[in-house]
């Protein structure tokens, strides 16, 4: 498990790209859980090996 947390000084925030192809190239059948928790706004994504971005619209 990682978490991370990634403060900013802003609350202009429109989107954030998220991608991940590193954790999938050695074992191509793996998939990695992503939660998002932005402005209060939870979002799960599975990111794998064929489906390994993510953009996330936050202020919609």
């Amino acid at each position: 498990m990682l978490f991370f947390s990634i403060p900013l000084e802003t609350d202009t925030i429109t989107s954030v790209h998220i991608s991940n192809p590193i954790l999938t190239e050695l074992y191509h059948g793996q998939s990695n859980l992503l939660i998002t928790n932005i402005y209060n706004k939870q979002e799960s994504f599975r990111l794998t090996n064929e489906n390994y971005n993510v953009t996330l619209n936050v202020n919609e």
